[in-house]
Formats: structure tokens, C-alpha cells, sequence
């Protein structure tokens, strides 16, 4: 019999950078003044931006310069442990009281290096009594924020952008994981190689933008983080 995992989604970590510094945005920093990115990060990245804008022709693009990567509105990691930690949706309320930009800036207002990670943190499983070993994994997923960068993930992946009610669906560019099991969760060479091609973009991801997101280095800790990340 199947066994049905339940999953709480927060907040884990993000990044926010406009194409243009609103008067309105007093925390705006230029991104090249706001990270010590060595050159070659710098121009690995840029260059990957600069790809995705190549093609793309909208009204807000006298404002995103190809010489910088934006400006760093806001940026947040989080560090409490599990059980102490809001829900998605409570946290970007919360986060917004400070930062009002985090719910009225439009995504396409955003420079592609905005992005969030999303942790998914396991409540309960269905049926109980069918459960023969630890099972307890956690997730990140990240996502671009950007819809000038989302538009090429999802044309990367061949898919139309699911759109419900005024929503869309944000595709994951990078997956992490804590005490994941693979013979329960990867169960062929194909999922391998696409779950270590998503973790292994994380890690590029985060090295460039010189990002220090704390749960990304729980996951990869070879030590049990239990003590820490869970309690």
C-alpha cells in the first residue's frame, strides 16, 4: 500500500533585485555595490542575464543597464529552527511590514536575479501503521521571481506556464534535500541525473550571487543537523 507524505511549505530564504530603483525603495543597493563578487562570478553571471533579456523587448528595459545586475531591494535567510518557523504565507506578510515592496512590486519590476527558496517540511503521513523506516525528508526547491527569467525556464522546458485564476505556477530551477532516501524517492538513472543537474544549479546559483542561505548549508552538511535544523 502507498504511502502519502504531507508537506507544510515556508519560507527558507530570498533574494529581491529591481531592474530600476524606485524613489519609493529606500533600501535599494546597486548589486555591485551590495556583494563582493569576484570577476569572474560576475561576469558568468551578467552574461547569463544578458542571454535571457537578448530577445526580449519590454517597456522597462531602459532601466536594467547591461553593465550591473540590478539593485538589491531585500534579501532575508532564515535561521530558526523548524517547529519555531511561520508558514509561507504568514512570513511574507510579516517580512512585508518593513519591506512593503516584497507585496507591491510587480514581477516585472524584478531583475532575473530574484529568487526564493521554499522549504517543504514534513507534517504527517497516511496510513501510519505502513511505515517501515524513517521517511522524514526534507526539501528545498528555488524558484525565479522574475518573469523575464521565468519566461526562458519554462520555454527551456518545453511548457506552457500553468495559469489559474490570475496565478501561475513558478518551475523549480534547483531542488535540495535533507535525509532523503533515494531507493524510496529515486527510483531510476534518469531521476538521478535530474536531481543531482538541480542540486548541482543550487550550488552554482548561490556561488555567484555569493548567497550564504543557511538551510542550503544544512542539507549539505555531512553531519546529522537534527539538534540544529529540526529543534
Amino acid at each position: 500500500m502507498p504511502v502519502i507524505q504531507y508537506y507544510a511549505p515556508m519560507l527558507s530564504a530570498i533574494q529581491i533585485y529591481t531592474i530600476k530603483c524606485p524613489t519609493t525603495l529606500s533600501s535599494c543597493k546597486n548589486l555591485s555595490r551590495a556583494h563582493k563578487v569576484d570577476g569572474n562570478e560576475s561576469d558568468k553571471l551578467s552574461r547569463t542575464f544578458n542571454n535571457n533579456l537578448s530577445n526580449l523587448n519590454i517597456e522597462s528595459m531602459e532601466y536594467y543597464p547591461k553593465n550591473h545586475l540590478g539593485y538589491l531591494y531585500y534579501q532575508y535567510s532564515e535561521v530558526a529552527a523548524v517547529k519555531w518557523r511561520y508558514p509561507l504565507v504568514d512570513k511574507v506578510i510579516d517580512l512585508s511590514k518593513n519591506h512593503p515592496g516584497i507585496m507591491t512590486l510587480k514581477s516585472i519590476d524584478l531583475a532575473p536575479a530574484s529568487w526564493m527558496a521554499i522549504a517543504w517540511c514534513p507534517i504527517y503521513y497516511t496510513p501510519m501503521k505502513e511505515i517501515k523506516k524513517n521517511v522524514s525528508t526534507h526539501f528545498l526547491t528555488y524558484h525565479t521571481i522574475s518573469s523575464i527569467y521565468q519566461e526562458n525556464l519554462n520555454n527551456e522546458a518545453g511548457e506552457d506556464i500553468p495559469r489559474k485564476d490570475d496565478k501561475i505556477s513558478l518551475l523549480p530551477f534547483g531542488l535540495a534535500s535533507y535525509k532523503m532516501q533515494s531507493d524510496i524517492w529515486i527510483n531510476n538513472a534518469e531521476a538521478h541525473r535530474k536531481f543531482d543537474n538541480l542540486q548541482g544549479a543550487v550550488d552554482s546559483w548561490l556561488k555567484q550571487l555569493n548567497f550564504n542561505h543557511y538551510d542550503f548549508n544544512i542539507f549539505r552538511s555531512k553531519f546529522n543537523m537534527d539538534h540544529i535544523y529540526l529543534f
